[in-house]
């Protein structure tokens, strides 16, 4: 259903990235409670300013720790689950940092759905 009091409808076919619609409901909450609109940060990915697919900019070390999803095959039995191997499935570049100065460099917009330890 849409909800045409707020100027939302399904039929919106103007809206065309994350940030297209991050500033329609912007928009949308120009009159809510400032605490309310500053809560509602959309994630959309991005890399640090200076950073070229290599080194660190900030400290110029070269070993980044790169997070994505990877397969894992297990075999499970009366509850116990043993780990086999690797599979050879992985998915995107989640998140790259450095690890010598823990500069975030690259983040996928997936990213805000993994729990960082």
């Amino acid at each position: 259903m849409p909800h045409t009091s707020l100027g939302i409808t399904t039929e919106r076919t103007d809206i065309e990235s994350p940030a297209d619609l991050e500033a329609e409901l912007r928009d949308v909450l120009a009159d809510a409670d400032n605490d309310l609109v500053d809560a509602l940060s959309f994630h959309t990915g991005g890399e640090h300013k200076d950073w070229n697919n290599d080194g660190c900019p900030e400290c110029g070390s070269h070993r980044l720790s790169v997070m994505e999803p990877r397969e894992l095959i297990y075999h499970i039995e009366n509850n116990e689950w043993e780990f086999v191997e690797q599979g050879d499935v992985t998915g995107p570049t989640l998140s790259v940092f450095c690890i010598n100065c823990d500069t975030h460099l690259k983040d996928h917009v997936a990213s805000d759905l993994l729990p960082y330890y």
